[in-house]
């Protein structure tokens, strides 16, 4: 049964008992003090509803007497059936204060065991380790961190007082001299010494060791703690190491019974010297007045606060007005360069940072939308103009409450500055370093067309000196001449095409038909290097997608280094461009019968600059990779078992235009 049912089912039960008390104290017959009985409606309303429940159950047990009274009564009223119906109301009355009280002991007992789970919780929460030590020094309480950073079980080490053993033997002497005299002085403890941590290692870590005059004992008790400040040690960097002060906001609880009061005040005031160990920044505000004006908002039916507070200024600024300061520490006014925390509170709260209404407006949807912890950078708008970056965050406490911390990121920023200033110089350099590149880059496409006419115009001539030229061989070769001076033109295009706007002739290719052109392209060089070039293609291949210029200057690359590479070669000389139709793409391998790529190269074949032959430049094969990736593919090569390269990739298939 569950707990919602359980109180419908006991509400409904004690509705139904009113009902029969009211019929029976109705009838005439009856003359005899039934409506008692609406003790036992109370009790069970006690044990379903609130306290404003009973109260209202109450009320309706007294009218319901009253009005059977006045039913069988009325006409004929007695001193003893009005003084029976006093009683009756008066017993209900008592009953519902005395189920009240017994309500708000038990409110107020649950308060107490949150509040003490709530100061364990924080002191186990904060990422450092908190001891409190008696006047003579010895520590008798830690938290668990303590069990964190050294691995060590704190009340093991409490109980037999063994927390120096975590210190080095080279700091020990100090760490003992320094204390003693700190706690016969009354003074506090600030010094670094190496602690064992839980894996064996030693790291540097601060202690801050407090006297504090203890409200319950009246001896002055000391509260320190342990934070890691290694990387400051041993780097030894000029950064100031900022740590967060945390302090527990109180509880606005409501009146409690004296003694249990009391108690919880005592271990609060325990607690509060933990609070004033680190140097981190901490303020609390109070938002209790803005969330009741949210309510409203959102009562209206709003579901998006940003846009309503857009749209409504005044209703911005009303809600803004109405979050107070209540507390800030003395690391935040120090940071802000104010010289006390009343000047810093004095100012408004939307003035904290430059962007101080956006950032209210993020802890205002906090409360909204229901969030309870945000974080982010801003920056805080100090004293005489001072500016801080920070990053900070905000907590949702109880009672409308928000908690802020706050860690100064002067120095990352500073930093990040550098860093910036150094990638700018860099790019610059990488940029005149493209330059060069680039320019490499269209030497190496230009050299082989550029080569073929040459070699073109040559034959041309030779067949022209001879008196009586044949007319059809001519015409082929300058049929020749100006294919290949298209190809240049389309090089000299493209690369003006990508420098000037980055564009690229994408469009569908018959790559069957690109394969068959740069064979006849090539005929003439690979014929003089007594080299064969099969192609290997279905005869319904589809179109794929991509450029042609680029995808034949690939195919161009590809097969003279497979030339070269069998250039001295006695044996057979053939290269195989192999096409073939995959699921959802086109698969291109270029194989040769050479010797092979050495294990060394392959692994650098694909870098800028990199080359094997004595008059290269060591671009093709990057152009090629960038080419065939522009097209959404992957050139890769591997060497084949039978002897010979395979550089091979995958081109995406080229989309049907919708009809």
């Amino acid at each position: 049964m569950t707990e919602r049912f359980r109180r419908h089912l006991l509400l409904i039960s004690a509705g139904l008992l009113a009902a029969l008390v009211f019929w029976i104290d109705s009838i005439a017959e009856y003359n005899s003090a039934i409506s008692i009985l609406y003790l036992a409606v109370l009790v069970l309303v006690s044990a379903a509803g609130s306290g404003n429940v009973v109260v209202r159950a109450a009320q309706v047990c007294v009218v319901l007497t009253i009005l059977a009274w006045a039913v069988v009564h009325l006409h004929q009223p007695s001193v003893a059936s009005a003084l029976r119906c006093l009683s009756a109301c008066m017993a209900i009355s008592v009953t519902a204060a005395l189920l009240l009280s017994r309500k708000r002991l038990e409110a107020t007992k649950q308060d107490l065991g949150s509040s003490r789970s709530e100061v364990e919780l924080f002191a186990n929460s904060v990422p450092f380790v908190l001891w409190r030590s008696n006047p003579r020094g010895e520590i008798e309480y830690l938290n668990e961190s303590w069990t964190t950073v050294t691995g060590l079980d704190r009340w093991t080490v409490l109980e037999g007082q063994r927390y120096n053993e975590v210190v080095h033997p080279d700091d020990m002497a100090v760490l003992v001299e320094t204390v003693t005299t700190a706690v016969a002085n009354r003074t506090m403890t600030d010094l670094k010494v190496r602690v064992r941590q839980a894996d064996g290692s030693y790291r540097w870590m601060q202690i801050y060791d407090r006297p504090a005059l203890s409200p319950l004992t009246g001896q002055v008790e000391r509260y320190g703690g342990l934070s890691d400040v290694h990387d400051e040690v041993v780097a030894k960097e000029e950064l100031q190491q900022l740590r967060k002060e945390l302090e527990a906001s109180n509880e606005r609880l409501e009146q409690r019974v004296n003694e249990r009061t009391t108690e919880l005040m005592r271990t609060e005031r325990r607690y509060s010297g933990l609070f004033d160990v680190s140097n981190m920044t901490f303020a609390e505000m109070d938002f209790s007045a803005a969330e009741a004006i949210l309510d409203q908002i959102k009562s209206r039916g709003v579901t998006d606060l940003r846009s309503y507070m857009t749209a409504h200024p005044e209703e911005f600024a009303r809600a803004l007005s109405a979050i107070q300061t209540t507390r800030v520490n003395d690391a935040l006014a120090r940071m802000m360069g104010y010289e006390s925390v009343s000047e810093l509170v004095a100012s408004p709260t939307a003035q904290f940072a430059e962007d101080g209404p956006e950032v209210l407006l993020r802890q205002l949807e906090m409360y909204f939308y229901g969030v309870d912890h945000i974080d982010g950078r801003t920056v805080l708008a100090g004293k005489d103009g001072r500016r801080i970056p920070v990053y900070s965050t905000a907590t949702r406490l109880p009672d409308g409450l928000h908690l802020s911390s706050y860690v100064n990121l002067s120095d990352q920023e500073r930093i990040e500055e550098m860093r910036q200033a150094a990638q700018a110089e860099l790019a610059r350099a990488n940029r005149v370093a493209t330059v060069g590149a680039f320019s490499a880059s269209i030497a190496h496409e230009l050299n082989q067309p550029i080569t073929s006419m040459l070699m073109d115009a040559q034959t041309g001539l030779r067949l022209v000196a001879r008196g009586s030229p044949e007319i059809e061989t001519l015409t082929r070769i300058l049929q020749r001449v100006a294919k290949t001076a298209q190809r240049v033109a389309a090089i000299v295009q493209r690369t003006r095409d990508n420098i000037v706007a980055g564009r690229r002739a994408v469009k569908a290719i018959d790559i069957r038909r690109l394969a068959s052109d740069t064979r006849d392209l090539l005929d003439q060089d690979l014929k003089r290097a007594d080299v064969e070039l099969e192609i290997l293609c279905e005869e319904a291949v589809p179109m794929i997608k991509g450029d042609p210029v680029e995808l034949q200057q690939v195919f161009v690359n590809l097969v003279n280094n497979a030339t070269d590479a069998m250039r001295d070669q006695p044996d057979t000389r053939r290269i195989t461009l192999a096409i073939a139709a995959e699921e959802v793409a086109v698969r291109v391998r270029v194989t040769d019968t050479g010797p092979g790529i050495p294990d060394e190269h392959i692994e650098k074949l694909f870098e800028p600059f990199f080359t094997t032959k004595a008059t290269g430049i060591g671009m093709g094969l990057q152009i090629c990779r960038s080419a065939v990736e522009a097209m959404g593919g992957q050139l890769t090569v591997t060497n084949l078992a039978s002897g010979g390269a395979c550089f091979s990739f995958d081109l995406p298939l080229a989309l049907k235009e919708p009809a």
